[in-house]
């Protein structure tokens, strides 16, 4: 259901769409009108790859939130680092990868469940097939045309941040899982998980400015009022938001509810 200034998603309600890229299915969520930067919940598929495979992205960042299962990757420090070390994302990791991030999966890694994540970028399209964006890269040879400026990305376990109080609505707790990434756009950082027990803050004011702004549901639900219409928001809720969107928190479930915040903290 679209209607504008806010879009909301019941991710579980839809269909999934093949995606030509490394085998998984997706569902889109949301494509940026000018960059075609988009949100994916996407599912690899369990199992391993017949042949081990890595690149870099040129431009584009990516950043990734595991929901379950298990995604095996390969990072790599560098062009000339063909060694790399071994990351098994499961529920919980968040990720960021910055552009010129070595990055792939080696013919020795299995996925036991397959992985379903969350995925969102700066620029869009099938960047991973563009080869002028999406450099692969052998494992042996000379690497000096690559150049030496290149990053790692930013891995946290958001299960293993300690629960703070929320700096802004008196109840609500916050694990602060990224600040701000240099070179990300407006609108990107900082990322929060928010979690709201039954009955806290009812009539709470969500971030509302020129920049759009999205959340995830990850566990429980809560209720939005637009100042006419309830809006139901449950365990994979996709909602984004931006101005002139006057939001509030009308309620939230007896489980309570817990929330991934893109660019925001939910409430200002």
């Amino acid at each position: 259901m679209t209607t504008q200034p806010y879009t909301h998603h019941d991710t579980a309600s839809m269909p999934w769409q093949d995606h030509v890229i490394g085998g998984s299915i997706r569902k889109v969520l949301y494509v940026d009108p000018q960059t075609e930067g988009y949100v994916h919940l996407r599912f690899a598929q369990p199992g391993k790859t017949e042949q081990s495979v890595r690149r870099y992205h040129r431009t584009v960042r990516e950043t990734f939130y595991f929901l379950g299962g298990d995604l095996p990757d390969w990072e790599f420090r560098s062009a000339a680092d063909t060694k790399g070390w071994d990351v098994t994302f499961r529920e919980g990791h968040f990720m960021d990868r910055p552009p010129r991030s070595v990055h792939g999966r080696g013919s020795h890694q299995t996925s036991e469940a397959g992985g379903t994540f969350l995925i969102w970028s700066t620029d869009g399209g099938e960047f991973e097939a563009d080869l002028k964006e999406s450099i692969y890269l052998e494992f042996e040879g000379n690497f000096d045309n690559h150049g030496r400026d290149f990053t790692v990305p930013n891995i946290v376990e958001t299960d293993k941040l300690d629960w703070a109080p929320h700096p802004k609505v008196k109840g609500w707790m916050q694990r602060m899982v990224s600040r701000n990434e240099t070179g990300a756009p407006p609108g990107f950082y900082p990322v929060t998980m928010v979690h709201l027990p039954m009955g806290s803050a009812a009539g709470q004011a969500l971030t509302t400015d020129e920049h759009r702004r999205w959340l995830f549901v990850v566990n429980g639900t809560m209720t939005l009022n637009d100042g006419s219409t309830d809006i139901a928001l449950r365990k994979g809720a996709y909602f984004d938001w931006r101005a002139p969107a006057k939001l509030t928190v009308k309620g939230v479930g007896g489980e309570g509810c817990t929330v991934l915040c893109i660019g925001h903290a939910l409430a200002g």
